[in-house]
Order: C-alpha cells, then structure tokens, then sequence
C-alpha cells in the first residue's frame, strides 16, 4: 500500500476516531477524580495532542507490501505496547498520574480506546468491503445477461 493511501486509511481517521473517545475520557476520567476543577482553553489541546501521538503510533503497521496475518497481528500488537507505553510515560511526565487509582483509570481507559478504535476502523472497513462486493456481484451480473 502506498503511504498516503495508508495515511487516508488508518492514520487520518484514527486521528479523529481516537481525538473524540480521549475527550470523553477526560471528561469522564476527570469528572470522578477532579470535579472541581477548572481549567483554561489551553486544556482542549490535550485530546489533539494525545490523538496525534496516537495517529503516529500507527505507523508502525505501514507496509509496502501486503503483511501475512501472522505479521499483522505483531504489529497490532506492538501498535498497542507502544501506544500504552508511550502514552502513560507523557501522563507520567506531566505528573497526571497522582494515585494508583487515576493510573490504573487511565491504562484501562486506553485499552478501551484502542479497542473502540480499532472496531470502528474495521466496521468501516467491512462496510466498504461489503459495498464493493456488491456491486461487483451486480457488474458480474450484467455482463452475464449481456452475454
């Protein structure tokens, strides 16, 4: 797959998929950790920030050529290590990571992202697989009753 192929199907829309469910989170996270307190606009760089940091891990399952399954699901894997290890450090870094309850939080709520993700993009996936079969079946179709 060519790269910006690889860019418009995983990393773009993971990007925006990934941005919206870490705002929910904070908003979830933050509501029963922090309720009190308040925040200036500067906060709502955070859920990009984080998306974006996210999109980047994805790169890592870019390939020229077509992974075996095998392959793939070492990828995934890696993908989400990475995604986990990397996101917990800057949370770390920037001192979120208060109490063991807000950690253990956090590293649930991005298995959950990931998750979430991940079904999106392959419910997707499968939509536009299903639409292209069909309408091969009906090309295939035509081209029958025209012979």
């Amino acid at each position: 797959m060519e790269f910006k192929a690889f860019l418009k199907k995983h990393v773009i829309p993971g990007f925006f998929i990934s941005t919206t469910f870490i705002t929910l989170t904070m908003a979830v996270i933050g509501t029963l950790f922090e309720p009190s307190a308040r925040f200036g606009y500067g906060i709502l760089f955070s859920p990009l920030i984080y998306g974006l940091i996210a999109a980047l891990f994805q790169l890592v399952g870019y390939s020229k050529k077509e992974l075996t399954g095998r392959q793939s699901v070492v990828r995934t894997i890696l993908h989400f290590a990475l995604l986990e290890a990397g996101i917990m450090y800057i949370l770390y870094r920037a001192n979120a990571l208060t109490n063991v309850s807000i950690t253990v939080s956090l590293a649930l709520s991005i298995i959950v992202i990931y998750v979430a993700v991940t079904l999106i993009m392959w419910l997707n996936d499968k939509h536009t697989t299903q639409t292209l079969n069909k309408a091969l079946k009906e090309l295939q179709q035509r081209n029958q009753d025209i012979e």
